[in-house]
């Protein structure tokens, strides 16, 4: 026995019954003390001060720690906090009792915690607060009331909460704000009312604001501000005021909102926009106009933004643009114009946007694309066309854009895309023809697109890719999708566009076979989707260079028995479905339930119709079980049992011993 030194408390005990004895009692001491250690509440979790109540079906606040600093309460049925008023917890400064019962406050509920710095109240049921409702919070920084059942807010209910940086009241039924409700939150940043019923704001009612930077009046009723309503608001940076109801936006309602940013005026029926209506937001970086009424860009609105970076035009009855309409926007870098009814565009109507990086026109009657004399867009680098009625694509049509490198013209009606398309878009790296009517693909289509990294021509009724289409395309290529066409076999790309394909979708085709050629030049390829097709026979060797390959989809096919060993090459496969086949359950199938560990359900023969094949003996398949079984993974199968089998009985040994040895007297 190893000396254990001269320390006073230095015990030498055998390993024996004494020892026993004392390791049992030592962990009965440590547990026992913990249990004396906790005045949790039984229905609680305590860790650290922080003290987990949450959807316990409380009535009240039980008795805390007196070292608590954070308490959970939220999704009890708690109705009111007198149990918490009473409480000793000097140190308490988070507390959350959202989703309770909590009908009205009297002030008094929090004077005790000085400390205090973020209290949620959201989801109650609270319908008004008390004067000076929140005296003694002066450390509060956050205050949640949203989702309660305030219809007003009075004088002075915050008025002591002078640090308060974050107050949420959205989601309440507010109709009304008086002029001093929100006086004293002088260092507020963030005031939420969304979701209310405000039809009108006093013109002194945001006055005390002078730090706020985000202000949220959106899904309300409000139709105008008066001149001077943000005055005071000059570090005010974002204003959301979607979903109300301005008809017109007049002139100088936005005066003093020097330093705004980005302000919302989606969804509220907008016809109509004085010339003078952004006239002072000289730093406006982002404009929503989205799902209004305006059957015209607003381009007197629009002047004088030197710094507008994103103007949302979307979902309005916009019919037409002209190169005046952009003409004071020199800093624009993104503009919606989708879901409008622009049939027709002459690109030299956006010359003014020498800086635009973005353009969707997806969702108009366009037909057409038209470039006056200076020659379209040459700094645009993604143009979205989808769901418009562009049936060809020509170079004469993309000849404008020489530095696009994202075109997506999914859902239109295009036939046929000429041979040279996308020689004036070298720099394409991503190109979406899905969804469309085209059958061929002519040679040297993509050879322009060296930089193409991503490619969709599903859904089209692609009956074949020219063997020539990817000529001397992009080495760069990592996902093709052509599920939903009428391929009667996987495409030949070439190299070098199969050389780095790690994604090949080929769902839904009519491919019958695959070769042991089908697949060999896509070394890199990490996902092969071919589930519905008709495939019936898969040669030996198929898969053989796919050793990278993660995911592998055969499902929904015409597969009755696969070569034993098929598989054997695909080390990194983490995701197989075979199951939708009929295969037929004998012995030349047992390779598939051991190289991949899919479930496959037999269909024939008729006595084994129905059953997993993992719940198949090799009997049962006509299996000889001789060491030179025909399946090459019989006689490695037995040898590893064997060897399982001994692992087991020198633990079970290694055990015994290790249990002689605790309990030796």
């Amino acid at each position: 026995m190893t000396p254990c030194g001269q320390g006073l408390f230095c015990l030498k005990l055998s390993r024996g019954p004494a020892w026993f004895v004392v390791r049992v009692a030592t962990v009965l001491m440590m547990w026992g003390s913990a249990a004396v250690r906790g005045d949790c509440p039984a229905v609680c979790s305590c860790d650290a001060g922080t003290v987990s109540c949450q959807n316990k079906g409380l009535t009240a606040v039980p008795t805390l720690p007196p070292d608590t600093t954070t308490l959970q309460l939220q999704g009890n049925m708690i109705t009111g906090l007198q149990e918490l008023t009473s409480q000793q917890l000097p140190n308490l400064q988070a507390v959350d009792l959202s989703g309770n019962n909590i009908m009205a406050l009297t002030g008094e509920e929090f004077a005790a915690f000085p400390s205090l710095t973020r209290l949620v109240l959201s989801g109650n049921k609270i319908s008004d607060l008390p004067r000076d409702g929140f005296a003694g919070l002066s450390s509060l920084l956050y205050l949640y009331l949203d989702g309660n059942s305030l219809t007003s807010l009075g004088d002075d209910r915050f008025f002591t909460l002078q640090n308060l940086v974050l107050l949420q009241l959205q989601n309440n039924q507010i109709s009304s704000v008086s002029d001093y409700a929100l006086a004293g939150l002088t260092n507020l940043k963030e005031l939420a009312l969304s979701n209310n019923s405000l039809s009108s704001v006093s013109r002194v009612g945001f006055r005390s604001l002078v730090g706020l930077k985000r202000l949220l009046l959106d899904g309300n009723r409000l139709q105008s501000f008066k001149e001077g309503t943000f005055a005071s608001m000059q570090k005010l940076e974002y204003l959301d005021l979607e979903g109300n109801s301005f008809s017109t936006v007049e002139g100088n309602q936005f005066s003093g909102l020097s330093q705004l940013q980005e302000i919302r005026l989606d969804r509220n029926g907008v016809t109509e926009l004085d010339r003078e209506a952004f006239r002072s937001l000289e730093n406006l970086y982002s404009l929503r106009l989205a799902g209004n009424r305006l059957t015209a860009v607003p381009h007197e609105a629009l002047q004088d933004l030197p710094v507008l970076k994103h103007l949302h035009l979307q979902q309005n009855g916009i019919r037409a643009v002209s190169e005046d309409d952009f003409a004071g926007l020199p800093s624009l870098t993104q503009l919606d114009l989708s879901e409008n009814l622009i049939a027709e565009v002459d690109t030299s109507s956006f010359t003014p946007l020498s800086s635009l990086e973005v353009l969707d026109l997806s969702l108009n009657p366009l037909s057409q694309l038209r470039h006056g004399p200076d020659q379209g867009l040459p700094g645009l680098h993604r143009l979205y066309l989808q769901n418009t009625m562009i049936t060809d694509v020509t170079a004469e049509m993309l000849k404008g854009f020489s530095n696009l490198t994202d075109l997506e013209l999914g859902s239109c009606r295009i036939q046929s895309v000429a041979a040279n398309a996308f020689s004036p878009t070298p720099g394409l790296a991503y190109l979406g023809l899905g969804n469309n009517s085209i059958t061929n693909i002519a040679a040297g289509t993509f050879a322009p697109l060296s930089k193409l990294e991503t490619l969709y021509l599903d859904d089209n009724g692609l009956v074949g890719l020219d063997s020539g289409a990817f000529s001397q395309a992009s080495s760069r290529l990592r996902e093709l999708y052509l599920q939903n066409n009428v391929l009667a076999a996987v495409p030949d790309l070439g190299q070098p566009a199969s050389s780095r394909l790690q994604t090949l979708r080929l769902s839904k085709n009519v491919i019958t076979e695959l070769s042991s050629a089908s697949l060999s030049s896509l070394t890199d390829l990490v996902t092969l989707d071919i589930a519905d097709n008709k495939l019936s026979s898969i040669s030996k060797g198929a898969f053989d260079e796919l050793t990278n390959l993660k995911g592998l989809y055969l499902q929904n096919n015409e597969l009755t028995t696969i070569t034993g060993g098929s598989f054997e090459q695909l080390t990194s496969l983490e995701a197989v479905n075979v199951s939708g086949n009929p295969w037929r359950c004998d012995c030349n199938i047992r390779g598939l339930r051991d190289d991949i560990k899919t479930k496959v359900i037999c269909a024939s023969p008729a006595n084994l119709r129905g059953r997993s094949l993992d719940q198949v003996t090799p009997e049962d398949l006509g299996c000889d079980q001789s060491p030179d079984a025909t399946s090459p993974t019989g006689p490695r199968s037995t040898t590893c049992r064997a060897t399982f089998t001994m692992i087991l009985l020198v633990g079970a040994m290694l055990t015994h011993l290790m249990f002689l040895d605790l309990f030796r007297i």
